[in-house]
C-alpha cells in the first residue's frame, strides 16, 4: 500500500488516499472527480505521475511508485471513454415495456417520476400486487 496525495491546481486542500500499486485509473476517477468537484463521469480525470500522464481507464498509474507515498497532481477534461456510462446503463434501474407505458399515463395524469419510482419499487417488492390500470 502506498499513500497517494491528489493535488489540483485552484484547491487549497488534496485527496490521500491509501491504495495499492496495482489500482487503476477506473478505481479512482469517482473518488477523485467527487473530491474535487467535477461532473462524474462526464469528466476524466488525468494524473500526471512524475513526468507521465495517465489518461486511459485501464492505465495503473502507482505500479512504477518508488516509496511509501507519492504526490499526483489532477487535471481534467471531458471524457472520452463511455466505459462508465456503458457500466452505468448495463446495472441500472431496468424497465419493461409495461413499466414505460405505466409511466407515460402517469405522467399524462400528473405524476411525477418519483410517484413511478415508488410505484415501481411496491410491485417488484410484492410480486403478486395488481394495480388497476385506466384505460
Amino acid at each position: 500500500m502506498i499513500s497517494v496525495e491528489f493535488e489540483h491546481a485552484g484547491f487549497a486542500n488534496t485527496l490521500t488516499l491509501e491504495l495499492p500499486k496495482t489500482t487503476q485509473l477506473k478505481d479512482v476517477q469517482q473518488n477523485v472527480c467527487a473530491f474535487f468537484k467535477q461532473a462524474f463521469p462526464k469528466k476524466l480525470a488525468k494524473l500526471k505521475v512524475y513526468s507521465k500522464i495517465y489518461d486511459e481507464f485501464q492505465q495503473y498509474p502507482f505500479e512504477d511508485v518508488i516509496g511509501d507515498d507519492i504526490l499526483v497532481s489532477v487535471t481534467f477534461e471531458d471524457t472520452r471513454d463511455l466505459y462508465f456510462y456503458d457500466l452505468m446503463d448495463r446495472t441500472s434501474f431496468k424497465h419493461t415495456l409495461r413499466d414505460e407505458v405505466e409511466y407515460e399515463d402517469l405522467l399524462s395524469r400528473g405524476g411525477t417520476f418519483l410517484t413511478f419510482k415508488l410505484q415501481w419499487a411496491a410491485r417488484q417488492s410484492k410480486p403478486d400486487f395488481k394495480e388497476k390500470i385506466k384505460i
